[in-house]
């Protein structure tokens, strides 16, 4: 996506009928729109107020970041029963009450409960008086996909919108009627023109029912760009002002997207890595396995096993559950990969609620009831210690054929 600076300026006008202060209105919205840019990139305080539902607050403070260290942190977050959580926001409309901001409340019912995140801390308070500077109220929104593969899904389809075409048309539509305003005579037919093109142009672009309240106040001063003023007049200075500050608006919409697609492209970044990172270690776990299931205590039932060996294959077998099987943890690959680590080692007893809120209490009572591999090997029971190498292996190759078989009828 292009920059924000890259998406469209009002050129300099030189000449040009001007406001009160002075300046052409579309220097002067040219200016203030460079500001806001540069503001919002820097990312210095916005006078806006973030809320979200106490629900998703929950799901939130119960997950951790998919990656974290210094100067990183990802917005992707995963539960401990391995479902992925992100997020994403929509504004919420704010009305006037005795001269002070208020959420403006829906037509039906009363404004549900919300925790304000920002500013300040967390509080459980939708009702408390915002400050006068308030300029914008957002509702945080927690996603939760059924796996990897569906959260990759739906940030490629955020990303694949083409939001910058649409903005530099919007943008262009926009100068364009300015240019009708600041060199061309207006009539009252030449204005029913520019209020037809207008509608069209809106129509065209599905901005009939704008989503956001960026796109809304733009939408708002472009239809009224193209009517008379509060006397009736046609008034070619009130339209360009008009024009300018829709161009603002959507200069601070563009501005929001470019930051919106910018965090979902690193979402969507570390979620790939994350699916990689995650069949590489059931892939090679599986074949570990296979190789360790080829050891000649499980070929020759009459070879002689030292206890050392005993303790060597033992360390052999807790290595792979510790540092390959131990990676996924996400839905749907943590089951089958914690399932085959209990499977082959047991389960400490620490861990068991954790694990049993993952399996279910069918699964884990099985799981929890079988005799460690390692105490098998101890015990000298081989071929039962290689029936159960070969379960998990299975388990781990099932879960790796289903997902790329996903993958390949959704790329189809």
């Amino acid at each position: 996506m292009s920059s924000p600076q890259e998406l469209g300026q009002f050129p300099p006008i030189e000449g040009a009928i001007t406001s009160r202060k002075g300046q052409p209105p579309e220097e002067r919205f040219r200016l203030i729109g460079e500001r806001q840019v540069e503001r919002m990139l820097a990312k210095e305080k916005w006078k806006i107020v973030l809320l979200i539902s106490p629900e998703h607050f929950e799901l939130l403070q119960s997950s951790k970041p998919l990656f974290s260290g210094p100067g990183r942190r990802s917005d992707v977050k995963v539960r401990p029963d391995g479902q992925l959580l992100y997020t994403t926001w929509r504004d919420r409309e704010i009305e006037m009450v005795d001269g002070e901001p208020r959420l403006k409340k829906p037509k039906r019912g009363e404004l549900p409960d919300f925790v304000v995140l920002w500013p300040k801390r967390p509080r459980l308070n939708y009702q408390e008086r915002l400050s006068k500077g308030t300029e914008k109220v957002a509702q945080l929104l927690v996603h939760d996909p059924a796996n990897i593969e569906e959260a990759i899904r739906e940030v490629s389809g955020i990303l694949e919108v083409d939001v910058a075409g649409e903005a530099r048309e919007i943008i262009g539509f926009v100068q364009f009627l300015s240019q009708q305003f600041l060199f061309g005579e207006i009539t009252d037919k030449r204005l029913e023109e520019l209020a037809e093109k207008t509608t069209d142009f809106l129509t065209d672009k599905g901005l009939g029912k704008p989503s956001s309240a960026e796109r809304k106040k733009m939408v708002t001063r472009l239809k009224k760009a193209c009517a008379r003023d509060s006397k009736g007049r046609i008034n070619q200075l009130i339209s360009r002002i008009r024009l300018g500050s829709a161009h603002l608006y959507w200069t601070r919409r563009m501005v929001e997207v470019y930051l919106i697609r910018k965090k979902h492209g690193s979402n969507l970044e570390d979620l790939t890595y994350e699916r990689e990172i995650t069949r590489w270690s059931l892939s090679t776990a599986a074949e570990q396995l296979e190789d360790f299931a080829g050891h000649v205590a499980f070929k020759n039932p009459k070879a002689k096993i030292s206890d050392f060996q005993i303790r060597i294959m033992s360390n052999v077998l807790d290595l792979i559950v510790r540092q390959t099987l131990a990676k996924p943890r996400v839905k749907d690959y943590l089951l089958p990969a914690r399932a085959a680590a209990i499977n082959l080692v047991g389960c400490e007893e620490d861990k068991r609620e954790a694990n049993r809120q993952i399996f279910g209490d069918e699964l884990a009572d099985k799981l929890f009831s079988r005799t460690p591999v390692p105490e098998l090997l101890k015990e000298r029971q081989f071929k039962e210690a290689r029936g159960r190498i070969k379960k998990s292996v299975r388990w781990l190759r099932a879960t790796l054929t289903k997902h790329a078989s996903i993958e390949t009828t959704e790329a189809a």
